[in-house]
């Protein structure tokens, strides 16, 4: 059985490329409302007259908010399949007596891999691969507390995986109010460069200064949207987890009973 499974893991590309489709035409759809619908959108667009690389924190900005808003999608797209397969084992694999002889094992592989259509679709589910993994195991150790020890490897093992794939949420989640910060830094530099000639035109020193606090203030709120959705995500996952834990004791590993091997 192969042990590189992607479990819960969102295609990063796909989504990093929905992302910056998303951040572009959010972008293009402010600016053109802005333009010609005579809707002021100014503090969400940036001063796009007169700072280039303004308009491109701003689209950045947008952008990231995108990649982890659709990657967070994704996530609970899998976690949501995850927990159908769940729902399905349990109602097509009903708890078993003891398994005390390795015929039973065989038995219970046979019953996951030959099951009904709907087992079928769910073959390359978390669960049910955890489930074959133990049943893969008793039948090379024969052992009940070394199937145990396994199981519990197997668990930490997948809330590693688990926790690893949230590595470039985090950044995203990091990288929003840096970007914010930058723009920050450059507004009230380029505010600072031109307080010489505040005399003759006040809005030199304005908007440099608008742009400072706007990108600042879209990019905490974009940050605080993006971690509510993404605790709220992770502790789906871990009672996710916990219930293939729960699931896996019940109908196997409680009514597992063999001997040490002679």
């Amino acid at each position: 059985m192969s042990t590189k499974k992607t479990f819960l893991v969102p295609n990063t590309s796909a989504c990093f490329f929905m992302g910056l489709a998303s951040g572009v035409l959010f972008y293009a759809i402010l600016f053109f409302s802005d333009k010609f619908l005579d809707v002021s959108l100014g503090r969400m667009l940036g001063p796009i007259d007169d700072y280039a690389f303004a308009m491109f924190i701003y689209a950045s900005l947008y952008i990231l908010f995108f990649w982890g808003l659709i990657s967070i999608i994704n996530k609970n797209i899998l976690i949501n399949s995850e927990r159908n397969a769940l729902t399905t084992l349990e109602k097509n694999l009903d708890s078993c007596r003891i398994i005390s002889q390795r015929s039973e094992v065989d038995n219970l592989r046979n019953r996951i891999l030959h099951g009904g259509t709907q087992v079928q679709k769910v073959r390359n589910s978390m669960v049910v691969q955890t489930l074959l993994f133990l049943v893969d195991h008793c039948l090379v150790t024969e052992t009940s507390k070394k199937v145990l020890g396994i199981f519990t490897k197997r668990l930490d093992t997948l809330e590693k995986h688990i926790e690893s794939s949230y590595n470039i949420l985090r950044y995203i989640a990091w990288a929003i109010p840096s970007l914010g910060f930058i723009g920050t830094v450059m507004g009230i530099g380029a505010a600072l460069s031109n307080v010489d000639f505040i005399a003759q035109d006040i809005t030199l020193v304005t908007k440099p200064l608008g742009t400072a606090f706007d990108t600042t203030l879209i990019a905490l709120v974009e940050s605080m949207v993006l971690m509510y959705f993404l605790y709220s995500t992770q502790r789906k996952e871990e009672d996710l987890l916990n219930s293939v834990d729960l699931f896996c004791q019940e109908k196997f590993i409680i009514n597992l009973s063999l001997g040490e091997k002679k």
